[in-house]
């Protein structure tokens, strides 16, 4: 939990599911929707994010976790790879 200008405020990794019409809509661990504007973290589909949530569980900031979310990238290609390499044989 974070303390911000006398008030709680709490971080958690979510996943940009799709951006829609300028909002982004993202999932945490836990499956809970969050919408929020792409522009606060210049952010795109599949990316991982770690937001900042203010009293009412609305998204006030948000970090690109920029290695985390190029890793899950390399391994969902390599396992799409795996998957087409195997039905190609």
């Amino acid at each position: 939990m974070l303390l911000k200008r006398g008030k709680i405020m709490k971080e958690t990794e979510l996943r940009v599911d799709r951006i829609e019409e300028g909002l982004a809509v993202a999932y945490d661990e836990d499956g809970r929707e969050y919408t929020f504007c792409a522009k606060l973290a210049d952010v795109a589909e599949n990316d991982i994010l770690l937001a900042t949530l203010g009293e009412s569980d609305a998204v006030v900031a948000a970090k690109k976790l920029t290695d985390k979310t190029n890793a899950v990238k390399q391994d969902m290609q390599a396992r799409l790879n795996r998957l087409f390499d195997k039905r190609g044989n």
